[in-house]
């Protein structure tokens, strides 16, 4: 536990606690902050500007090397008892995932849209879409009309995490991919 009275350490602890994130506002709930309600949302300026796309949400922008300690103990609790409706679970997430993908399907030519093998049987955890080179629109355009709806999305985690700020200046190592020299 820290309790502080000086804002930018309170404002750091909390970053620390979420991943690092910039935006660790107390109040910010992720269906209803978006560009007219958060302050840090979709906006650079000041001590929140960083080399990132100007649509790049900022509940996604990593600031510091964080963690993410959680009451796993309670977590596990949830999780014994939610097992028992695991099936459940997963049909009504495939069945969401089915009914996005038919809508989108007819907006295919702007979309790259999730596939999988035809052996496997996913339960999704989110519809990943990529938006195809050439599109009349921008991701900007796609995420303010999901927040004006009150849908909310995900940037997927943290694109390329080496080019978040709180990893500037960290030394890293590549990894070849699997099968190749």
């Amino acid at each position: 536990m820290l309790v502080t009275t000086i804002d930018a350490f309170a404002f750091t602890a909390r970053s620390l606690r979420d991943w690092g994130r910039a935006c660790v506002m107390q109040s910010c709930n992720p269906l209803t902050c978006g560009d007219s309600e958060c302050p840090k949302s979709f906006k650079f300026s000041g001590a929140y500007k960083y080399d990132l796309p100007e649509d790049y949400d900022k509940r996604y922008t990593y600031i510091n090397i964080g963690f993410n300690p959680q009451a796993t103990e309670f977590q596990a609790a949830l999780g014994v008892k939610q097992i028992e409706r695991v099936e459940e679970f997963c049909r009504r997430k495939r069945e969401n995932f089915t009914i996005l993908r038919k809508e989108l399907e007819k907006f295919e030519e702007y979309f790259v849209l999730p596939e999988w093998h035809k052996k496997s049987d996913p339960c999704w955890f989110a519809f990943p879409i990529t938006i195809r080179d050439g599109a009349p629109f921008r991701r900007k355009h796609i995420l303010r009309y999901l927040s004006e709806k009150k849908i909310d999305y995900s940037l997927v985690f943290a694109d390329d995490i080496v080019e978040q700020h709180g990893y500037h200046g960290i030394e890293y190592r590549t990894l070849r991919p699997l099968g190749r020299p």
